[in-house]
């Protein structure tokens, strides 16, 4: 039997520095860092169903920056090697679908009896408008397009009619606020959901989670209504270039932030088909 290879002192210290900075880690944090693993040697970045159980575990870094630390996100990419917005462009995809959702456009499959790559799928969770991206889907499936014609296909869905859009500050932060606050209202019934089930009784646990949830969406209440209060006056002093808004204060042919900048918003909240604060996965390969 031949003898192992030692390893070099300078791959000892690489080692050694790795093995340092997960120690350092919460116990929170580094059950994700050992879920994301083993997710990932499981399986390769085609394999829509699993890279879809690892945005799960994003997600829930992302929403619970108490419990796992600021930079979380960070962090994991660093310590598993791979690039941090690929980690948010998952988080991303399990955001825009719920894993039922998520499991009947995996079973749709193109003329070619193919269902749509994971590639597909990030391109495709960019599209905020839920209309556009299944119209988007359809055309995808219909013509099997290809990753680069999505590609696109996309920016045109998210290129206002002065094609200047995704370059103004302002578009992008308005454009965020809209579509966060969207999400955000449809995910009150996933709450009212949530709360019909606690009524049979809770732990210590999910008890003080409640009222740091309760805590939250106050401080957000009032925030949301001070900037409402902005929005409205300020509707008063903007003078529109080629849009203007309607009565009810809407902006017609409001469009998502691009991939790049849409990456790396910090998303709080529960997310839709997760309890909050888990991974719990019932999508496609539980």
């Amino acid at each position: 039997m031949s003898e192992s290879r030692k390893s070099s002192p300078q791959e000892d210290s690489k080692v050694g520095k790795k093995a340092r900075s997960a120690g350092e880690m919460s116990p929170e944090l580094r059950e994700a860092l050992e879920k994301l693993r083993e997710l990932m040697t499981q399986s390769d970045t085609q394999d829509a169903a699993t890279q879809y159980r690892i945005g799960c575990v994003v997600c829930d870094v992302q929403d619970a920056p108490g419990k796992y630390g600021a930079g979380s996100v960070k962090r994991l990419a660093r310590e598993l090697g791979r690039n941090e917005t690929s980690l948010y462009h998952r988080a991303q995809v399990a955001r825009t679908w719920p894993p039922d959702e998520y499991n009947a456009l995996l079973a749709r499959k193109s003329s070619k009896g193919l269902p749509l790559s994971f590639y597909h799928l990030v391109l495709l969770a960019s599209v905020e408008d839920r209309n556009a991206r299944e119209r988007l889907i359809e055309e995808a499936l219909k013509k099997d397009v290809s990753v680069n014609t999505m590609r696109r296909l996309v920016k045109t869905q998210r290129t206002p009619a002065g094609g200047a859009g995704d370059e103004v500050p302002a578009y992008r932060v308005l454009t965020n606020l809209v579509s966060q606050s969207e999400r955000m209202f449809r995910e009150t019934e996933l709450v009212e959901k949530a709360l019909t089930e606690l009524k049979g009784g809770a732990t210590p646990e999910v008890m003080a989670l409640v009222k740091k949830a309760a805590e939250v969406q106050r401080a957000v209440g009032k925030a949301c209504m001070e900037i409402a209060e902005r929005l409205g006056a300020a509707c008063g002093g903007i003078v529109g270039s080629s849009q203007q808004p309607d009565d009810s204060g809407n902006v017609s042919e409001i469009s998502p932030m691009p991939p790049s900048a849409q990456a790396h918003v910090a998303h709080e909240g529960a997310s839709r088909g997760r309890a909050p604060g888990t991974s719990t996965w019932t999508g496609p390969g539980a």
